[in-house]
């Protein structure tokens, strides 16, 4: 074998050495990749803001809601918890009368119109909400099967809430729009979801290239 040839065989051996090491790190970040939420899903805005306001009295503004969502929290089977899209909510009372809320009550809605099954909250029950006071509760509506998508479509959600103030009955709802994520200056875009394998496609000024990352993760 002359010099030319091992040289050729040198190079391919040490191109092959980083291709295992690569792909076995990577796999292993994906394999540790699986926290509570699934990174492949972002929302925004962060909080939305609801404003509940009495449609027929001089109050004005009633109440003020904030609504952060968490994300697609995984199932937990080990400690019976399901698939869930999980966010937290904050009614503030901004009159002098309290306000009864039903946590359970609230609605959320896929992009494709499709409900969701009633949530679970914490804290569980009623709540009554007092002058210029406010109650805050994690929901978490779960995915039938603990399979998702499944039927619903999640590029958009609506969550609807409904309060009791004064006799009457007020509903408001907030819209959340799934965000993509950017690489920041020279490069251009990418966009979900990266190869186990070769890491994050992105767009470099010079043309299409396969950008190779370890340790790089979406997870909580």
């Amino acid at each position: 074998m002359n010099r030319s040839t091992r040289n050729h065989a040198a190079r391919w051996f040490k191109m092959w050495v980083l291709l295992c090491a690569g792909a076995f790190l990577c796999v292993g970040g994906v394999v540790g990749c699986a926290g509570t939420y699934d990174g492949n899903y972002w929302y925004g805005p962060q909080p939305a803001e609801m404003v509940m306001e009495s449609p027929n009295t001089s109050q004005g503004e009633v109440a003020r809601g904030l609504v952060s969502l968490s994300g697609i929290r995984r199932a937990d089977q080990e400690h019976g918890i399901p698939a869930a899209v999980e966010m937290k909510v904050r009614l503030e009372n901004k009159t002098e009368f309290p306000i009864v809320w039903h946590p359970t009550s609230m609605l959320l809605i896929a992009g494709n119109l499709e409900e969701f099954p009633t949530p679970t909250v914490d804290p569980a029950g009623e709540i009554e909400i007092s002058p210029q006071s406010h109650a805050e509760v994690v929901a978490a509506f779960p995915f039938p099967g603990d399979q998702y998508p499944g039927k619903f479509d999640l590029e958009g959600l609506n969550l609807r809430i409904t309060i009791r103030w004064d006799e009457m009955e007020i509903t408001q709802s907030v819209a959340f729009t799934r965000q993509r994520r950017y690489y920041p200056s020279h490069y251009r875009y990418y966009d979900y979801p990266w190869h186990p394998f070769y890491g994050h496609p992105y767009y470099h000024h010079s043309g299409f290239h396969w950008g190779f990352t370890v340790g790089t993760s979406y997870c909580d």
